[in-house]
């Protein structure tokens, strides 16, 4: 604890001296100026966009348009300034006034359509904002538009729709599902909410299924190493999730009702709302969500394929802005989550032939303060942000009694942030970043007594995981750009001390880490763009999610452990691509192909024992030897009128996943392969939209599964009663998910909407369909998309939908 206390203090000082710096600069606009801007913001064709933001340039100061479009600013700083108008599927238009005290100016915009997203603003390249054609590496941006139109309920349903990403669920009992990018397992991606790593070890799996797209502004997704730039466990990717700030009068409210395999329920009802006060100085967004999902049974043996949900999220993000150069943030959010899957819902879950019950509980929240210089060059960013988790759980078979458990995890960040742009260096402008984190993640797992009949004696609770990582890291990198080159060069050191339990004894040891990362990108001309990159990562021993997951069953239960002597494991991540964008006529494009090549020394790997008198099949975490390498290439290619009434995107991963020498899996010392498990050589996606009339709108989207190497444990019986004698490792089919959804707009009222809409989900039903059948069966024998054929409609009200 006197490490938080440490971070909490450094914060508070910090503040206090931006604070009085803040103080001594705001003394000159303390006098309103009486300086007014107004206008209205246009598409084209002169329809007016409502909702569009109006920002001056280099300073906190700007607002929105109202719902008919039209905009004010009032008391502005004299002098030239530069507005920058800018609406979601619109470029940015930006021009220059000259502001005189006492006078008010007309400053009217007319935005082109961007339909392929060519130009948003990213800040996850280089950890401040910036266009997403300056980046050095290349990032793909999710936005509220996607969402909808793939039928998105939760954060995971749209991640499948961006090259290299794709998300799986791996058991029938409780859900658990896991974002892959690049091939790689879910621990080697990092997540982030608004940059900050508090997407603990205990939270990164069932939390992707909890956070609805209400709370998304956009999600920034960045393949490869990035570890140089924001710690451990970023060895595939980075996945930043941006959530919606409160720059416009807003609401919404809506529900959606679901019926998989036509037959079984999935509802949820949402609501947001945002304010913004007059002077923009100001707001809140609010929002909430109830999701109730009944189980479904696809073989009709008694057992779960999809499991039991109710949810609840709730949240809040707030900012303050004291003066024109500083601004306060703040984010809470809640979320409960009732997963169960098995037999005999209705019962306790020790009454069950089998059960996997988990009920969490998820408190967030962070505090952030960033504030620039008085000439704009310099921005100093101090924040601090912390998650608590707390997890009932049950996994057993056969109606154990000592199958609950209890779970619980903290994880705290803190850190300072400064950026100075250089005006000249080597004859072009730079930008040097630097800063420094702490962070804390404290994890407990216990598994809890009960009373033995035959004994006739309390059983104590039994300590399985006690885990405490302390991370200090800190971090620095350079960009120089000319007119056609931009060069990054950056290095983070990270030291780590991991406490464990270790055959029943606590152990400490400490890592330390030098994370290089250098990127190049060159304008070859005015639409294509080249790009080259490199970085180190590394991810230190220690449970995840997954390891904590108790796969159960008749036959046996799984659990995962740490082996003895464990190294860290490190990674070097090469990539290179190509980027086209052009304006062709009315037509707009967007071309990428991007290679990957990621070389892992001391990968984690598994070995397996069973034990016969306690049915437990062990799962030991191990160094592979001889390292493992991830390579191949992702494609995406848009393409849209400039119209807007139709557009077409499409994303394809080819790949291979291999470990350098053979491996064994399970018993059976004949299942020897080199391959990665559960990850196909190629996947893809496509979405398309058309807008068939003004209040009309069909969406059709996919998601390709290609073979891929899955292993199936024996115990469970086939269709015709037979048992499963022996495991293997399966080579699957592949699948195509093909979806669509239909879209009817009515205008209530200038201030107000009114959406229908209704759709099928996996509209072929691609499936898994050799689900093994009994108490015995294997339940993380699963593959393929995660969901069978769905009906769904919902109905939405509100002044705005994105």
């Amino acid at each position: 604890m006197k490490h938080i206390f440490l971070v909490f203090g450094i914060v508070l000082i910090c503040l206090n001296a931006i604070w009085a710096q803040e103080a001594y600069f705001e003394n000159e606009f303390k006098v309103p100026t009486d300086a007014n801007i107004f206008g209205h913001v246009t598409d084209v064709n002169g329809d007016h966009i409502p909702f569009a933001t109006i920002m001056v340039l280099d300073s906190d100061k700007g607002t929105s348009a109202d719902a008919s479009g039209h905009y004010y600013l009032i008391n502005l700083p004299e002098g030239k300034i530069i507005l920058r108008a800018r609406a979601v599927g619109f470029k940015a238009q930006e021009k220059e006034v000259t502001v005189e005290k006492g006078k008010t100016l007309e400053v009217n915009f007319q935005l082109a359509l961007d339909v392929i997203n060519a130009e948003g603003v990213v800040i996850s390249a280089s950890r401040y904002e910036q266009s997403r054609k300056d980046a050095p590496v290349i990032v793909n941006s999710i936005g509220p538009k996607l969402f909808d139109e793939v039928q998105a309920q939760t954060l995971g349903d749209g991640l499948n729709f961006t090259p290299g990403l794709r998300m799986e669920n791996n058991c029938q009992n409780c859900g658990f599902s896991q974002l892959r990018m690049n091939g790689l397992d879910g621990p080697y991606s990092q997540f982030l909410i608004n940059g900050r790593p508090i997407f603990s070890a205990l939270n990164g799996v069932y939390g992707l299924e909890a956070i609805p797209p209400s709370m998304i502004q956009r999600v920034e997704v960045i393949r490869g190493g990035g570890s140089a730039l924001y710690g451990s466990n970023a060895i595939a990717g980075t996945v930043n999730i941006i959530t919606k700030d409160p720059i416009k009068n807003s609401w919404q409210i809506g529900s959606n009702f679901a019926f998989t395999d036509a037959k079984k329920a999935d509802i949820s009802v949402n609501a947001n709302a945002s304010v913004v006060s007059n002077d923009y100085s100001s707001g809140l967004f609010v929002y909430g969500v109830a999701r109730e999902r009944q189980p479904w049974d696809e073989n009709g043996d008694g057992f779960s394929e999809m499991t039991k949900l109710s949810n609840r999220t709730m949240g809040a993000r707030a900012f303050w802005k004291p003066g024109t150069r500083s601004r306060f943030n703040l984010d809470l959010n809640a979320i409960s989550d009732y997963r169960r899957g098995g037999d005999k819902f209705d019962y306790l879950p020790s009454e069950a032939g089998i059960c996997e019950m988990i009920d969490q509980n998820n408190l967030m929240g962070g505090l952030s303060f960033e504030t620039f210089s008085a000439d704009l060059a310099t921005e100093l960013s101090v924040y601090t942000s912390g998650q608590q988790v707390k997890r009932d759980s049950y996994y057993g078979a056969e109606q154990d009694p000592s199958a609950y458990g209890y779970t619980e995890g903290l994880t705290m960040v803190g850190g300072a942030q400064l950026t100075h742009h250089f005006a000249d260096v080597l004859y072009a402008p730079g930008t040097i970043t630097a800063g420094a984190e702490y962070s804390y993640d404290d994890l407990e797992d216990t598994k809890l007594g009960y009373f033995d009949i035959d004994s006739m004696k309390n059983v104590d609770n039994r300590l399985i995981t006690d885990q405490r990582v302390n991370t200090i890291g800190a971090f620095a990198q350079y960009e120089w750009k000319s007119d056609n080159v931009k060069l990054l060069a950056g290095l983070r050191y990270d030291l780590a001390r991991v406490s464990n339990l270790k055959h029943g004894e606590e152990v400490e040891e400490d890592y330390g880490n030098l994370s290089p990362r250098a990127s190049v990108l060159i304008n070859v001309n005015e639409h294509l763009q080249a790009r080259m990159s490199f970085a180190g990562g590394f991810r230190v021993p220690q449970i995840f999610d997954e390891d904590l997951h108790i796969e159960s069953s008749a036959a046996r239960r799984i659990i995962h452990v740490l082996g003895d002597d464990l190294e860290p494991e490190k990674s070097n991540s090469f990539t290179a691509g190509l980027d086209y964008t052009q304006d062709h006529g009315k037509v707009q494009f967007y071309i990428l192909a991007e290679g990957f090549y990621t070389e892992l020394s001391n990968p984690f790997s598994h070995e397996y024992s069973f034990n016969e008198e306690t049915k437990i099949l062990t799962s030991t975490i191990v160094n592979a030897e001889d390292g493992a390498e991830v390579y191949g290439i992702n494609l995406e290619a848009r393409v849209a009128p400039s119209n807007g009434k139709i557009s077409l995107q499409a994303g394809a991963t080819i790949q291979q996943s291999e470990f350098k020498s053979p491996q064994e899996w399970g018993e059976d010392s004949t299942n020897i392969t080199t391959h990665m498990l559960r990850t196909p050589s190629v996947y893809g996606y496509f979405t398309t939209n058309f807008q068939l009339t003004k209040k009309f709108v069909l969406s059709v989207s996919g998601v390709y599964t290609g073979p891929m190497y899955v292993p199936h444990l024996a115990g469970g019986e086939r269709e015709d009663g037979s048992e499963i004698a022996e495991e293997e490792l399966l080579h699957t089919k592949s699948f195509m998910d093909v979806n669509a959804k239909l879209t009817y707009d009515i205008p209530l009222s200038c201030e107000m909407n009114l959406q229908l809409y209704g759709g099928v989900q996996n509209i072929f039903n691609s499936y898994q369909d050799d689900f093994d059948y009994g108490i015995n069966r294997d339940a993380g024998f699963v593959y393929g998309p995660s969901r069978p054929f769905t009906i769904m409609f919902g109905i939405k009200l509100g002044n705005m939908f994105l």
